[in-house]
């Protein structure tokens, strides 16, 4: 069954495609089975959090932040894709998106930023897990054009296999102007053997060793208070039993 549950009872995303925020808001989104796209515009000096639980979802997303305005995402895709573009049209506007991602289909994603602004900054942090050999592909750019000085854009990428998937991460600086801090990280691979080494040594099995690195590296890449985090956590671990 299609749906998309708010938790304060707002019907925005379901009932209309362009949404605008002129006031400072928070909104959890969950999703399963649907299919859609959406328009959203954050005004002048209007901070906004949006917190994504979504279940086979294709999720595209079109953004526009106006002057001092800041935008955080906190996305978790079980199965599905995410497709997102901003433009920082004004100046000072602050945008972070974090995307945790667990794929046991083939997945593709893209997440674009566009620098038009001086003084915006942007930061995007994009984790994947791959399991039942599913390839996950990460498209990920950061555009600075050349009036827009004294900008930050960052990038993590890394997606972690639980077999040889054919995964990859395709990060994009395109930067025409000098007076920025940017950068960009990308890692495809196993979990590091150290970390496992440390928890196993500590008595804990390889499977539960595994599980608690990859709720860590899912989790802890989101900004979300406890409450949140719980409800986020459960729907994951549940997942998790079923299939891993």
């Amino acid at each position: 069954m299609n749906k998309i549950l708010m938790n304060n009872e707002k019907n925005l995303f379901s009932e209309q495609e362009k949404i605008e925020f002129s006031k400072n808001d928070t909104l959890l989104m969950e999703m399963d089975h649907i299919q859609k796209q959406f328009f959203l515009v954050v005004l002048d000096n209007v901070c906004v959090t949006l917190n994504f639980l979504a279940y086979d979802v294709d999720f595209s997303f079109h953004i526009k932040l106006g002057k001092n305005s800041h935008l955080t995402i906190n996305a978790l895709f079980i199965e599905g894709s995410f497709h997102i573009d901003t433009s920082l049209e004004g100046e000072s506007a602050n945008f972070s998106c974090n995307y945790s991602m667990i794929a046991g289909k083939d997945s593709h994603n893209t997440i674009e930023v566009y620098h038009h602004q001086s003084n915006t900054i942007s930061h995007l942090r994009n984790h994947g897990f791959s399991i039942n050999k599913s390839a996950i592909v990460l498209d990920v750019s950061s555009t600075i054009f050349k009036d827009a000085s004294k900008c930050i854009s960052h990038q993590d990428n890394q997606i972690i296999e639980q077999q040889n998937s054919l995964s990859q991460i395709n990060p994009n600086l395109y930067i025409d102007n000098y007076d920025v801090d940017a950068s960009h990280s990308a890692y495809v691979g196993e979990f590091k053997e150290n970390e496992l080494f440390y928890l196993m040594s500590r008595g804990i099995s390889m499977k539960d060793a595994k599980y608690l690195l990859l709720k860590a590296f899912l989790l802890g890449n989101l900004s979300l208070e406890t409450d949140m985090k719980e409800k986020y956590e459960k729907k994951l671990t549940d997942f998790l039993s079923k299939e891993v």
